[in-house]
């Protein structure tokens, strides 16, 4: 794939420098649908089955968190999906609810704490307590 990329490129290049624009180039476009466009399928269908591999291995119900997680991730793929609306009308609002209610706390939490730690990193720079930035730890 990476062949026959690399292939067009320099054909469109060569195309161009020679005053034929490669984007009307038909033969372009045949190469692109029939090696690429496949090939990029491929690649997005492995990457889905390598993602719903990882999510079954995240989602196993052993603890408490993971059940959490495990109930959540449901809510939010059930209210994103049109089967979802069908089987539960209450999906969609719950799923909205998780996405941009909770993420958003749990998001300035994040950029809250990170920013506090920033802060107390830069006083300990000042006041000289720290100093392994300049290349003398000890």
């Amino acid at each position: 794939m990476l062949v026959v990329m690399l292939g067009t490129l320099v054909y469109g290049l060569i195309r161009m420098a020679s005053g034929v624009s490669p984007i009307v180039e038909v033969n372009i476009a045949r190469v692109f649908n029939a090696v690429v466009v496949p090939g990029d399928a491929t690649i997005y269908a492995i990457l889905a089955f390598f993602i719903a591999s990882a999510a079954y291995r995240a989602f196993r119900a052993r603890t408490v968190e993971s059940v959490i997680l495990l109930v959540t991730g449901c809510i939010v793929m059930l209210g994103k999906a049109p089967i979802g609306e069908s089987i539960w009308f209450g999906f969609v609002p719950l799923s909205n609810f998780t996405l941009f209610v909770l993420n958003k706390a749990y998001s300035r939490v994040i950029v809250m704490s990170s920013l506090l730690a920033t802060t107390a990193l830069y006083i300990r720079i000042i006041l000289g307590y720290e100093r392994g930035w300049m290349g003398r730890g000890d």
